[in-house]
């Protein structure tokens, strides 16, 4: 992927995913949907760095699973 950032496991961005992860955790959210903001806020910084933008996507449901809720 030349031209892109790649982040390391060691950057702020990753390092924060993990501290809201953890956080929503340890207030007992323990569902898929306790990665959505964490992820989101993850996707949004990469795509800073990328010079790029996330995309919201309406999502449609079960008969259109191949579409995303977010794209850069």
């Amino acid at each position: 992927m030349a031209g892109y950032n790649l982040l390391t496991p060691g950057h702020r961005s990753i390092r924060k995913y993990y501290e809201n992860a953890a956080a929503l955790r340890d207030q007992g959210v323990l569902n898929e949907m306790s990665v959505r903001s964490p992820f989101e806020s993850l996707l949004q910084e990469t795509a800073r760095l990328n010079k790029t933008y996330l995309e919201r996507v309406k999502k449609l449901g079960m008969c259109h699973p191949e579409r995303s809720e977010g794209s850069l």
